[in-house]
């Protein structure tokens, strides 16, 4: 079965790769702008071919057999041949048998044997050849973990976070990071259910694959960490951020500090101080006292501007230092 491993990681599959996208991608061309003499292409089962001026690209298609549909028959065949197996088994236990069924029956026991072979080659082979996409779904799986960490650190620097410049910065970072967590989640596993019995054959005339081009010096440059990266970030945007306080008006700072508040009250269910207070549990907006603790206590910025004995505090009284603020 290595055969077909090989023939899956070949050179010769890996080019018929790209030149089934150049096919793919010149096909295109003549569709939206027509054929002609000069620009034309012709398939069928088995080939590709197609003329796009000096470029000329003959593909014989690789020949595929899905690995279940072997499988299954060789199961059957397995079956069909077991009950001759069975037959015989038994005309030779019991004396039955002449020279000829004995003969039979060691080639029937060959060939079971091969079946059995064959099936273990394929179990091995669709294995192996999804190990890749099994690393890569492992690979996803701790991007996700890791961006789900990041995502919980933002939320709680958001939260807490005094300076309104800097606030506004991490809920993008937030934003953009849910968009890649999503992207994460929606990751599409590609599983290899074919193995290739005959490789491809391929003919060209004037074809050139463009190779990306590689900088020598970014090459030799040496990567900096994460760590390195963020702390340069950082560095940057608290330099920003001093600039941009030093020319800020006061009337304009105090604005971006109302922001903040607004954004913060924003996570509670009721809307003023009035529902805030409220002792009406059917109310949309009611909120237990604990729960609004819990909400505070995660903003120690904001908790840190009540009184330090907040807690102790009855609910109306919570709610009322709450917008004093």
């Amino acid at each position: 079965m290595s055969i077909y491993l090989d023939n899956l990681n070949s050179a010769i599959y890996s080019d018929y790769l790209v030149k089934l996208d150049l096919y793919n991608n010149l096909k295109k061309k003549i569709l939206k702008k027509g054929s002609d003499e000069t620009k034309y292409y012709n398939e069928d089962t088995n080939n590709y071919y197609v003329k796009y001026n000096n470029i000329e690209l003959t593909i014989q298609k690789p020949i595929y057999k899905n690995v279940f549909n072997e499988m299954n028959n060789i199961k059957i065949k397995k079956k069909n041949l077991l009950i001759d197996y069975h037959n015989l088994r038994y005309k030779i236990i019991h004396d039955l048998n002449n020279k000829s069924d004995f003969d039979k029956y060691n080639s029937i026991v060959l060939e079971l044997k091969d079946y059995d072979e064959r099936l273990k080659e394929l179990i091995e082979y669709y294995i192996n050849a999804n190990k890749i996409n099994r690393n890569e779904r492992e690979k996803n799986n701790n991007e996700i973990n890791k961006l789900r960490e990041e995502k919980n650190k933002l939320y709680s620097d958001i939260l807490e976070e005094k300076d309104s410049l800097l606030n506004k910065k991490y809920i993008n970072d937030y934003l953009d990071l849910i968009n890649s967590y999503y992207e994460k989640q929606n990751y599409y596993e590609k599983t290899i259910d074919f193995y290739i019995e005959e490789l491809p054959n391929i003919e060209e005339k004037n074809v050139k694959i463009e190779k990306p081009k590689t900088n020598k010096k970014e090459k030799t440059k040496k990567e900096k960490t994460d760590d390195e990266i963020e702390k340069e970030k950082l560095s940057k945007l608290k330099e920003k951020i001093k600039n941009k306080l030093n020319n800020t008006p006061q009337e304009k700072l105090d604005k971006l500090e109302d922001n903040v508040k607004r954004e913060f009250l924003k996570l509670f269910k009721f809307k003023n101080k009035k529902e805030c207070s409220s002792r009406s549990y059917k109310s949309d907006s009611f909120m237990k006292k604990p729960d609004i603790i819990k909400i505070i206590s995660r903003s120690k910025d904001i908790e840190k501007r009540l009184p330090s004995n907040y807690q102790s505090f009855s609910k109306e009284k919570i709610c009322e230092e709450l917008y004093k603020l």
